[in-house]
């Protein structure tokens, strides 16, 4: 498995990846900048992006298939993780709505974050539909 940064050469599978999945509906491109794959000869397996929201990032695009390894979505994580640290991002902010789902961010080293302290355009989120989500928080050293 290999990691790369979104650029012009790969932008469109990219996007075509994301296109697969039913619930998003549009492409957000500012999320888009920010977009890391994992791949291999066979296409995408996977890819993450974030929200820049002044030193904080927020998580919006997780995507992976079922076979990918652990080991090879830390990479993927870590990856983007650097990118974010370039940008000066202090923290990541994830919202997790399957409780399946919070042992994987735990262990990739998020600790649990009230989702009624993460504000998108001044909403809390435990006022959305997302209140009954668990909000994730990871410090970025």
């Amino acid at each position: 498995m290999q990691v790369d940064n979104i650029n012009d050469n790969n932008i469109d599978l990219i996007r075509n990846f994301i296109k697969r999945v039913p619930t998003i509906k549009e492409i957000d491109e500012d999320v888009l900048k920010n977009i890391v794959m994992l791949y291999d000869d066979e296409g995408i397996k996977g890819i993450i992006s974030y929200e820049t929201y002044i030193d904080k990032g927020l998580i919006r695009y997780f995507i992976f298939q079922k076979d990918v390894s652990f080991k090879d979505l830390k990479q993927l994580f870590t990856t983007m993780l650097e990118n974010a640290k370039k940008e000066n991002i202090k923290t990541l902010l994830s919202v997790v709505d399957q409780k399946e789902l919070m042992n994987f961010f735990n262990n990739l080293g998020f600790v649990p974050y009230s989702v009624d302290d993460i504000y998108i355009d001044e909403t809390s989120l435990g006022n959305t539909v997302y209140k009954k989500a668990q909000g994730m928080l990871y410090y970025i050293d």
